[in-house]
């Protein structure tokens, strides 16, 4: 359960890194937009599987299944609110 929630966060790393790249002014520009998006989750879902099946001790396809279910979660429900995900 722990890591479906870490797992459904993931799209949100971009939070971290605002303040490096975009500044803290620019926050709401950045935020949901290449953390957001499907190329960088295509990156994303394959590289966690892996570490996932690793710790959990679960085969790679039902990792991969866990976390595509998790990030999908998270864009849907972003996708959804009024602020929505950025282009």
């Amino acid at each position: 359960m722990v890591s479906g929630v870490i797992l459904a966060n993931l799209p949100d790393v971009d939070v971290l890194l605002t303040p490096l790249f975009a500044g803290s002014s620019r926050h709401h520009n950045w935020h949901r937009t290449w953390s957001h998006s499907l190329p960088c989750n295509s990156i994303i879902v394959p590289l966690v599987s892996l570490a996932v099946s690793k710790v959990l001790g679960i085969t790679l396809s039902s990792s991969a299944l866990l976390a595509s279910l998790c990030i999908a979660s998270h864009l849907l429900t972003d996708w959804i609110t009024h602020y929505g995900v950025r282009q």
